[in-house]
Protein backbone atom coordinates (compact mmCIF):
# COMPACT_ATOMS: atom_id res chain seq x y z
CA UNK A 1 0.00 0.00 0.00
CA UNK A 2 1.46 2.99 -0.99
CA UNK A 3 1.88 6.38 1.53
CA UNK A 4 1.60 9.96 0.69
CA UNK A 5 2.83 12.15 3.50
CA UNK A 6 2.75 16.05 3.82
CA UNK A 7 5.77 17.53 6.12
CA UNK A 8 6.02 21.70 5.99
CA UNK A 9 9.33 21.03 6.28
CA UNK A 10 11.19 23.44 4.92
CA UNK A 11 14.50 24.65 6.05
CA UNK A 12 17.54 22.63 5.02
CA UNK A 13 18.17 21.43 8.79
CA UNK A 14 14.01 20.83 8.97
CA UNK A 15 14.33 18.81 5.33
CA UNK A 16 17.03 16.77 6.55
CA UNK A 17 15.45 15.45 9.97
CA UNK A 18 12.27 14.88 8.25
CA UNK A 19 14.21 12.46 5.30
CA UNK A 20 16.11 10.96 8.22
CA UNK A 21 13.34 10.20 9.99
CA UNK A 22 11.44 8.34 6.65
CA UNK A 23 14.44 6.47 5.67
CA UNK A 24 14.73 5.24 9.47
CA UNK A 25 11.12 4.16 9.40
CA UNK A 26 10.72 2.79 5.67
CA UNK A 27 13.78 1.21 5.35
CA UNK A 28 12.92 -0.51 2.32
CA UNK A 29 10.60 1.81 0.66
CA UNK A 30 11.10 3.51 -3.05
CA UNK A 31 10.44 6.94 -1.40
CA UNK A 32 9.61 9.87 -3.88
CA UNK A 33 10.29 13.52 -2.48
CA UNK A 34 8.67 16.90 -3.84
CA UNK A 35 10.48 19.64 -2.16
CA UNK A 36 8.92 23.19 -2.75
CA UNK A 37 11.35 26.34 -2.68
CA UNK A 38 8.89 28.63 -1.29
CA UNK A 39 10.70 31.30 1.41
CA UNK A 40 12.60 33.96 0.56
CA UNK A 41 15.47 32.31 2.21
CA UNK A 42 15.13 29.45 0.10
CA UNK A 43 14.76 30.98 -3.36
CA UNK A 44 18.17 32.75 -2.42
CA UNK A 45 21.10 32.06 -4.06
CA UNK A 46 23.23 32.65 -1.44
CA UNK A 47 21.28 30.50 0.89
CA UNK A 48 20.62 27.31 -1.28
CA UNK A 49 23.44 25.86 -0.98
CA UNK A 50 22.46 25.19 2.25
CA UNK A 51 20.37 22.17 0.93
CA UNK A 52 23.28 20.17 0.28
CA UNK A 53 22.57 16.62 1.17
CA UNK A 54 19.24 16.99 2.78
CA UNK A 55 16.93 14.94 -0.09
CA UNK A 56 19.74 12.22 -0.37
CA UNK A 57 17.33 9.54 1.48
CA UNK A 58 15.23 10.41 -1.11
CA UNK A 59 15.44 7.17 -4.38
CA UNK A 60 13.71 10.65 -6.82
CA UNK A 61 14.27 13.95 -5.63
CA UNK A 62 11.82 16.33 -7.06
CA UNK A 63 12.27 20.29 -6.05
CA UNK A 64 9.20 22.69 -7.13
CA UNK A 65 9.47 26.56 -7.17
CA UNK A 66 7.09 29.08 -8.60
CA UNK A 67 8.15 31.16 -11.30
CA UNK A 68 5.46 33.42 -10.68
CA UNK A 69 6.78 33.57 -6.55
CA UNK A 70 9.81 34.94 -8.18
CA UNK A 71 8.31 37.41 -10.14
CA UNK A 72 6.33 38.65 -7.27
CA UNK A 73 9.37 39.09 -5.07
CA UNK A 74 11.40 40.84 -8.03
CA UNK A 75 13.87 37.78 -7.50
CA UNK A 76 16.47 36.31 -10.22
CA UNK A 77 15.77 32.87 -11.80
CA UNK A 78 17.28 29.98 -10.49
CA UNK A 79 19.04 28.04 -13.26
CA UNK A 80 17.92 24.17 -12.84
CA UNK A 81 21.84 23.37 -13.21
CA UNK A 82 22.58 25.83 -9.86
CA UNK A 83 19.54 24.11 -8.02
CA UNK A 84 21.02 20.86 -8.87
CA UNK A 85 24.36 21.73 -8.03
CA UNK A 86 23.34 23.19 -4.50
CA UNK A 87 21.57 20.15 -3.02
CA UNK A 88 24.42 18.16 -4.31
CA UNK A 89 22.93 15.82 -6.71
CA UNK A 90 22.47 15.81 -10.43
CA UNK A 91 19.37 13.50 -10.46
CA UNK A 92 17.01 16.02 -9.14
CA UNK A 93 14.25 16.74 -11.12
CA UNK A 94 13.51 20.57 -11.25
CA UNK A 95 10.22 22.21 -12.11
CA UNK A 96 9.04 25.36 -12.24
CA UNK A 97 5.51 25.19 -13.71
CA UNK A 98 2.67 23.69 -11.56
CA UNK A 99 1.27 22.17 -14.50
CA UNK A 100 4.46 19.91 -15.85
CA UNK A 101 4.73 19.43 -12.16
CA UNK A 102 1.23 17.79 -11.98
CA UNK A 103 1.63 15.63 -15.43
CA UNK A 104 5.39 14.50 -13.64
CA UNK A 105 3.06 12.95 -10.48
CA UNK A 106 0.66 11.44 -12.38
CA UNK A 107 2.73 9.91 -14.73
CA UNK A 108 5.27 8.21 -12.30
CA UNK A 109 4.10 8.35 -8.30
CA UNK A 110 2.23 4.83 -8.86
CA UNK A 111 5.99 3.62 -9.27
CA UNK A 112 7.14 4.42 -5.46
CA UNK A 113 6.04 3.02 -2.35
CA UNK A 114 6.42 6.44 -1.05
CA UNK A 115 5.75 9.45 -1.72
CA UNK A 116 6.61 12.79 0.67
CA UNK A 117 5.50 16.68 -0.01
CA UNK A 118 8.31 19.10 1.60
CA UNK A 119 7.68 22.74 2.35
CA UNK A 120 5.03 25.44 3.68
CA UNK A 121 4.33 26.82 0.32
CA UNK A 122 0.64 25.95 -2.08
CA UNK A 123 2.65 24.25 -4.69
CA UNK A 124 1.39 26.38 -7.33
CA UNK A 125 -2.15 26.13 -6.53
CA UNK A 126 -2.00 22.42 -6.91
CA UNK A 127 -3.29 20.39 -4.08
CA UNK A 128 -1.64 18.21 -2.00
CA UNK A 129 -3.40 17.85 1.21
CA UNK A 130 -6.38 14.85 0.66
CA UNK A 131 -5.61 14.30 -3.66
CA UNK A 132 -2.08 14.98 -3.73
CA UNK A 133 -1.80 17.45 -6.60
CA UNK A 134 -4.43 15.80 -8.64
CA UNK A 135 -6.73 18.97 -8.88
Amino acid sequence: EQKVYQDFAHAPSKVIATMQAVRENFSASKILCFLELHTYSSLNREFLPQYEDSLNECDLAVVFYDKRALEIKKMEVLPEEFIKESFGRNDILVFDNSEELKNFYVKNNSTFDLILFLGSGNWGGLNVRNQPILG
